[in-house]
């Protein structure tokens, strides 16, 4: 595969030497990120495809499984147009998913009493829940300070696709995630697309777990410099829910350009149909 410039800038040497270290620290994690292939085998195999297939994109960002911004379109339409056909068995859906330090760490929204993810200690802001869901934004979500509450009222249920706000918080709820996206595939033969927001470092060390066999087809946007995690003291401090910096971390502005713009013609996909998008809609291999 190739990289993307932005997936490279942050990964030094220290890094790599440390990432076996760092499996094996955190040794029950490593098995839990390596239990949806023991439940779905065949279907991580049908994925290896999708995981050589080469990033051919220049934005500040990485396309996954797919060469470019415009073939994961009209993968989507594909998909959408074999529901709409009758040929698939449920209407698919995409997921938009935003890390929680996108949000003020003096964020509105508290995590759920029984929350499997709650963290003794960890900012307000980490939590996987937006009051915006509810339709009650609070005190500093107004004004643009929340790109998370921002895009919870673009997603939805829609009649051609349906758009869904995940919030990003640990590894481990990441290994939940993943585990449901492949369970998703194998149970329905076609997989859940993603448009997704992060630091390269992040995206990084998620390749190195090989997580496209599990979700095999996605579009990650980079963040901007200021407040990013590059090394993984700072991941390990923002995976414990305490990203240090009490801003809101934000895309590179390009990023953010590109982000809006495909979440927009995702939207128009979802309620007006492939055809009135004019992404041409061939790519529906539902492997």
């Amino acid at each position: 595969m190739s990289a993307s410039p932005f997936d490279t800038d942050d990964i030094g040497w220290r890094e790599w030497l440390y990432l076996p270290v760092y499996a094996l620290r955190r040794l029950p994690m490593s098995l839990r990120l390596a239990i949806p292939f023991g439940q779905h085998p065949l279907t991580a195999l049908r994925n290896v495809p999708r995981l050589l297939r080469r990033n051919r994109d220049a934005f500040a960002g990485h396309c996954l499984g797919v060469a470019d911004r415009s073939e994961f379109l009209a993968y989507v339409a594909g998909l959408s147009e074999a529901w709409h056909a009758g040929r698939l068995p449920r209407k698919p859906e995409v997921w938009l998913m935003q890390a929680y330090c996108q949000k003020p760490v003096r964020c509105a929204c508290a995590p759920p009493a029984d929350s499997p993810y709650r963290r003794p200690g960890a900012q307000r802001r980490f939590n996987e829940t937006c009051v915006f869901d509810a339709g009650r934004p609070g005190p500093v979500c107004d004004g643009g300070t929340c790109r998370i509450g921002l895009t919870a009222p673009l997603t939805g249920p829609g009649p051609y696709l349906d758009l869904r706000l995940k919030i990003m918080l640990d590894e481990r709820q990441m290994a939940d995630f993943w585990q449901e996206m492949l369970a998703f595939q194998a149970r329905h033969g076609f997989p859940i697309p993603y448009v997704m927001e992060l630091c390269p470092f992040a995206l990084w060390l998620a390749r190195r777990t090989l997580f496209q066999l599990k979700c095999p087809v996605g579009v990650a946007f980079f963040f901007e410099g200021a407040h990013r995690c590059r090394t993984f003291a700072e991941y390990v401090r923002a995976d414990a829910g305490r990203k240090e910096p009490t801003a809101p971390t934000v895309l590179i502005d390009s990023a953010q350009a590109a982000r809006d713009d495909l979440v927009r013609r995702l939207r128009v996909l979802a309620h007006d149909g492939p055809q009135s998008t004019g992404i041409p809609g061939p790519a529906t291999d539902h492997h």
